[in-house]
């Protein structure tokens, strides 16, 4: 048996079972390392590149605000009497409100400290930063006579 096999594995156009692994690309596929894209400096650096800048995503600017971490502290915001656009001069009990509903509904989520409007008489002109805030949130409201309530 072994006769017939080397006999088998003499011929010129295939190489012996112990050197099969090292060629089996050749044997198989006609492929080897010298002609391969891969074999050659600029061929790698193509391939890094290509690898790269695959997988590069665009910068994002992403804010977590953490409301249950130990270390979060209130943000102090400020929201001054919403002002009539035809009556700027004039703080209306409609302004009042509707400052006063947005200042509620960003308190309720407690890590938004309202600063007092007493504090600065409501008004949108003010030092803001005096008072310490870091956000300061003016509000403008048009009444008009279009609505209807039947529609």
């Amino acid at each position: 048996m072994d006769f017939l096999m080397k006999n088998n594995w003499t011929k010129k156009t295939e190489n012996p079972p112990s050197d099969r692994a090292a060629t089996h690309g050749k044997a198989h596929h006609g492929l080897s390392m010298k002609n391969s894209i891969f074999a050659s400096a600029p061929g790698m650096i193509l391939l890094c590149l290509t690898l790269l800048l695959g997988s590069v995503r665009p910068a994002e600017a992403i804010v977590y605000l953490d409301i249950t971490s130990a270390n979060v502290r209130k943000v102090n915001i400020a929201v001054p009497y919403f002002v009539d656009k035809k009556q700027p001069g004039t703080i209306h009990d409609g302004g009042k409100k509707m400052a006063d509903l947005l200042s509620r509904a960003l308190a309720f989520h407690g890590f938004v400290q309202i600063i007092d409007p007493a504090a600065y008489g409501g008004a949108q002109t003010w030092d803001w930063a005096a008072l310490g805030t870091e956000f300061t949130i003016l509000g403008q409201y048009e009444m008009t006579a279009k609505f209807n309530p039947a529609a």
